[in-house]
């Protein structure tokens, strides 16, 4: 197994990830909603995930910025 590989698609998943939850995030309006989701996260992901999570989501423009992250690119764009 290629190492390099592996942790590349580690890294794109985790990106994937942060990103579709952070748009889950900026959706929810009411208290009741935002306390829905941070249950879900709770019960789908690490403690260390689920923290990483709420931390990001509490602050509204780093939850935008990473809502709109291309992933793509993401890469190619952190080199230059």
């Amino acid at each position: 197994m290629d190492t390099s590989k592996d942790t590349q698609m580690a890294l794109y998943v985790s990106r994937v990830k942060l990103k579709r939850e952070m748009a889950r995030a900026l959706s929810c309006i009411k208290p009741a909603a935002k306390r829905a989701l941070a249950a879900e996260w709770r019960e789908t992901y690490s403690e260390m995930f689920y923290k990483e999570l709420i931390r990001c989501a509490k602050n509204k423009e780093v939850a935008a910025t990473i809502s709109e992250w291309d992933l793509d690119s993401f890469d190619k764009q952190r080199k230059q």
